[in-house]
């Protein structure tokens, strides 16, 4: 049921092959190595529902690049399937309801690199019973430590790692916060505050599709 739908919303798209290496997967899944899918568990859709969520891939279109898909199952049913030009996603989490709603939201990680640099962001939606409501987006990790990687290395390269501690003050209009943590790079690294938490805006996130 999810890839034929998926396959009629990306129709046409340059690039984008849902059968090759880089194509529809489960996120978290290598089948390769018998891997499992992430799930997360809360009610997306309607309070107190039982319901699982998880990430795909439909297939990469570039570097950082991925068009990609969510559905919410219940009692092995697709009870909605969201669609949306995204990144290198990593894995999704669900969140105790900050919009005071009654429903769980989702926390959506991606990551990725730039000429030796890393980066992870994280996006947060949340369903109804036939939207999608958009929260935004974050940076939550960055780093240039692969930037002194053998071909580059010089004896002054000293990377530096950054993360942050993310907050968020419930209610119909949730506030978010941000606390910031820097560390050399290295291993284990040694995280040290550089500025208190603090009220931020989330970025825009982009268009969610929602097909069921």
């Amino acid at each position: 049921e999810i890839l034929p739908a998926a396959s009629q919303h990306w129709t046409g798209v340059a690039g984008c092959d849902p059968s090759g290496a880089n194509g529809f997967r489960l996120i978290g899944t290598l089948p390769s190595e018998g891997g499992a899918a992430f799930v997360a568990e809360g009610s997306f859709t309607r309070p107190r529902a039982n319901q699982k969520a998880v990430l795909y891939t439909y297939c990469m279109v570039g570097h950082n690049f991925a068009n990609n898909g969510l559905v919410i199952f219940e009692a092995d049913q697709v009870a909605a399937h969201v669609v949306y030009e995204g990144g290198w996603d990593e894995s999704l989490q669900a969140l105790p309801n900050i919009d005071d709603d009654g429903q769980s939201e989702i926390l959506i990680v991606t990551g990725g690199t730039r000429m030796g640099e890393s980066f992870q962001r994280i996006a947060i939606i949340g369903l109804s019973e036939k939207g999608v409501r958009t929260f935004g987006q974050t940076e939550s990790y960055s780093g240039d430590c692969e930037s002194g990687s053998v071909g580059f290395q010089t004896k002054t390269f000293k990377g530096q790692e950054t993360t942050y501690k993310l907050f968020v003050k419930k209610g119909s209009a949730p506030a978010f916060y941000r606390e910031t943590f820097v560390g050399d790079c290295g291993e284990p690294t040694k995280w040290r505050k550089s500025a208190a938490a603090h009220r931020i805006d989330l970025e825009n996130s982009g268009k969610y599709v929602r097909l069921k």
